[in-house]
C-alpha cells in the first residue's frame, strides 16, 4: 500500500470513530422521565448503558487511528 492509501484509511477510521461517537450521542435518553415509575427508571437506564457503550466505541476508534497517524508521522520524520 501506497502511504498516501494509509493515510487517507487512517483518517476515514477517525471519521468513522466520530459518527459512532455522534450515533451515541443521540441514541441515548435526552433527558431523565419526570417522576418516573421503576419500570421507566429501568428503561432509562438500559438507554444510558447503551448510549456510553456506542459512546466509548466511537472514543477508542478515534483514539487509535489518532495514534496510527501520529506514529506514521513520527516514523517518516525520523526515517528523512
Amino acid at each position: 500500500m501506497k502511504i498516501a492509501q494509509i493515510n487517507r484509511i487512517l483518517w476515514l477510521f477517525f471519521g468513522i470513530g466520530i459518527l459512532v461517537i455522534i450515533v451515541g450521542f443521540l441514541n441515548g435518553p435526552l433527558l431523565p422521565y419526570t417522576d418516573p415509575t421503576p419500570e421507566l427508571i429501568k428503561i432509562y437506564n438500559t438507554q444510558v448503558k447503551k448510549s456510553d457503550f456506542i459512546m466509548k466505541c466511537g472514543c477508542i476508534i478515534a483514539i487509535i487511528s489518532l495514534f496510527s497517524i501520529l506514529i506514521k508521522r513520527i516514523i517518516r520524520k525520523m526515517t528523512k
